[in-house]
């Protein structure tokens, strides 16, 4: 029963709340089911801060410091401001993925 629900939820997550739609992409980026998490990601009709970092988020946790940046690149052209918890997650990034340049770019965009 919680999986036919959680599908429905995946299902109409474009026709929900972005509350709900943040805590599907944080659920799924924390159990590494990134590629599930991304797919939340891209149903959303309306993406706030909290929807792009945690997905950033995830995939800095998990490994791909490359895709975090890329995706932070996106979210930045987007018009969104970057927080606290966008740089602490792209630091954590870089840091992992030897990704020095980018790292700076980081420090550069907080200031």
């Amino acid at each position: 029963l919680g999986r036919q629900i959680l599908a429905l939820v995946v299902k109409y997550v474009s026709m929900c709340d972005v509350a709900i739609g943040n805590a599907l992409i944080d659920m799924y980026a924390k159990c590494g089911e990134l590629e599930e998490a991304n797919h939340a990601f891209n149903q959303m009709r309306e993406k706030n801060v909290i929807s792009w970092s945690s997905l950033i988020d995830g995939y800095a946790k998990h490994g791909n410091g490359r895709k975090a940046m890329a995706l932070y690149r996106l979210m930045e052209n987007e018009g969104l401001v970057p927080n606290d918890v966008t740089f602490l997650s792209l630091l954590f990034a870089c840091s992992h993925a030897g990704l020095e340049r980018e790292a700076c770019e980081c420090f550069g965009d907080m200031t």
